[in-house]
């Protein structure tokens, strides 16, 4: 409630039906979502690209600290262990 005599707001999660519009506001609400669909697209393709790397950084970092602890003389141990 903003004041005592206003109602409760009330947000809708539904999806809205814009199928009323008329066709120029139509169109410029079509172009709005295939821009922030592209987008979306663009940043899912990154952060999955970016997910990708660090699994591959990490593993390449477990690789090498089992190495190192072997180089250094020690039984070879889970690299878990050697945090």
């Amino acid at each position: 409630k903003l004041f005592t005599h206003h109602g409760e707001i009330v947000w809708d999660d539904y999806d809205k039906d814009y199928s009323d519009l008329p066709e120029p506001i139509m169109e410029q609400h079509r172009a709005q979502q295939h821009a922030s669909k592209s987008s979306q697209y663009l940043e899912d393709a990154e952060r999955k690209e970016r997910e990708a790397l660090t699994d591959r950084d990490e593993v390449r970092r477990r690789k090498r600290q089992e190495r190192l602890n072997i180089l250094r003389g020690n039984q070879k141990a889970d690299w878990v262990m050697l945090d």
